[in-house]
């Protein structure tokens, strides 16, 4: 059943508020290593895994041993990446305000020696230990303009990594309502990063899901690439702050000009 065709999910009722993680993976050989990052989630998170690969899928489903916390799996098209997954599974469970909601893939930089390391430092940053994601959780409880969360030292605003993006993203944050003059390149490199969940929702509805395009091993210029860069930066210019991991500070383009990615 793809993720189109499938029944909305249903919260778990807890007394806490839940914490919301969709994760997509495509390749197998990494459910393994997910699962135990997965693992370090609190009882009351619940899980979504999208993909593709119905192997992929039903190896979640039987290594998956915790029996508090809920991981539900939807088939998805080979198409958006991580990123229209995501979207795909916001639209069908329609979050109410102020969920902590991590964002979470396999990535495998097909084109970078350092691919898996990269990973695995997002990874083990953004789900550290129970500890750490309660704390992190806590960060969006304290401050209620906190739209995001990335990994330190994934923030990056150095022009260079504009790519062939800056005509879609200043399109895209034209249709949201603000003016692309009035914003600065700053994006969390990798896709992966916490997110208020009304701050996702209002991307939801910005996005024109027809605009992804079928895979075709892109390195650039997709609408994926678009929403990575269009995301962050479209929530500052709605007065949201970011943070990063580590850091209570706000972010800002120009405390990272010059910062670069050591993974490719």
């Amino acid at each position: 059943m793809s993720i189109n065709e499938s029944p909305r999910p249903d919260l778990e009722e807890t007394s806490e508020l839940p914490v919301i993680v969709i994760c997509h993976c495509h390749y197998e050989e990494v459910v393994d290593e997910l699962i135990c990052v997965l693992d370090r989630v609190p009882d009351t998170a619940q899980i979504y895994v999208t993909s593709s690969n119905p192997l992929v899928l039903s190896a979640f489903k039987s290594r998956w041993k915790r029996c508090k916390v809920s991981l539900d799996v939807l088939a998805t098209e080979n198409k958006g990446r991580d990123v229209l997954p995501f979207l795909r599974v916001l639209a069908l469970l329609k979050l109410p305000d102020d969920l902590p909601i991590l964002k979470i893939h396999g990535k495998r930089s097909l084109y970078s020696p350092s691919g898996e390391k990269w990973r695995r430092d997002l990874l083990n940053e953004l789900i550290p230990s129970e500890a750490g994601v309660q704390k992190i959780v806590n960060e969006f409880g304290n401050s209620p303009k906190l739209a995001m969360i990335g990994a330190s030292g994934s923030y990056v605003s150095d022009l260079g990594y504009w790519g062939s993006n800056q005509r879609r993203v200043f399109k895209f944050i034209r249709s949201a309502g603000s003016e692309p003059a009035s914003v600065d390149l700053g994006f969390y490199a990798g896709t992966m990063f916490w997110i208020r969940s009304q701050c996702a929702n209002s991307i939801l509805s910005n996005v024109d899901l027809d605009q992804f395009e079928k895979e075709r091993g892109q390195r650039d210029g997709t609408y994926g690439h678009v929403l990575e860069r269009a995301i962050p930066m479209m929530l500052r210019s709605q007065g949201w702050s970011l943070r990063e991991i580590g850091d209570d500070t706000e972010l800002f383009p120009n405390k990272v000009r010059h910062r670069k990615l050591t993974y490719f």
